[in-house]
C-alpha cells in the first residue's frame, strides 16, 4: 500500500512539475511575434537602509510605476513600438480597498445571520417540553 501511495504521489508531482515547465516556456506563444515581447522589471534599493529589495531571487520587482511604459516608448522610439502598463497606480489601491470592504461586509452578514438563526431557535423553543424532559 505504501509503494502505491508513493508511486501515485511521485507521478502527480512529476506531472505538475512538467506542466509548470511547459507553461513557463510557452505562455507568450499565443501572441503574434512573441519573440518581440519584453517585460520591464526594476531593481529597487531602499534609500534608508541601502539594501536591495525585490520579490524574487534576482532582487527584481515586477511592479513598475504607471508612467514607466509611456516614458520608455517616448525615449526609445526605435526599439519600442508600443508600451502599456497592466496595473495603473490608482487601480491597485482601489482594488485592495474594495476587497477589504467586501470581506468585511461578508463577515458581518455571516455573524448577523448566525445571531438571527440562534435567536429564532430560542424564540421557537417549547419551554413546556424542555421542562418535562428534565
Amino acid at each position: 500500500m505504501t509503494k502505491l501511495i508513493s508511486l501515485s504521489l511521485g507521478l502527480t508531482i512529476g506531472i505538475l512539475l512538467f506542466s509548470q515547465i511547459a507553461f513557463e516556456l510557452s505562455y507568450e506563444k499565443c501572441y503574434p511575434d512573441a519573440e518581440r515581447l519584453a517585460l520591464a522589471r526594476e531593481l529597487f534599493i531602499d534609500s534608508k537602509s541601502g539594501k536591495i529589495v525585490g520579490d524574487d531571487g534576482d532582487n527584481y520587482d515586477y511592479t513598475l510605476f504607471a508612467p514607466v511604459a509611456a516614458a520608455l516608448a517616448e525615449n526609445l522610439p526605435e526599439q519600442i513600438e508600443s508600451a502599456t502598463c497592466i496595473y495603473p497606480d490608482n487601480a491597485w489601491n482601489l482594488y485592495n480597498v474594495l476587497y477589504f470592504i467586501g470581506v468585511a461586509l461578508f463577515v458581518m452578514l455571516l455573524v448577523v445571520t448566525c445571531v438571527v438563526i440562534r435567536a429564532w431557535r430560542i424564540a421557537n423553543e417549547n419551554p413546556v417540553k424542555s421542562i418535562k424532559s428534565e
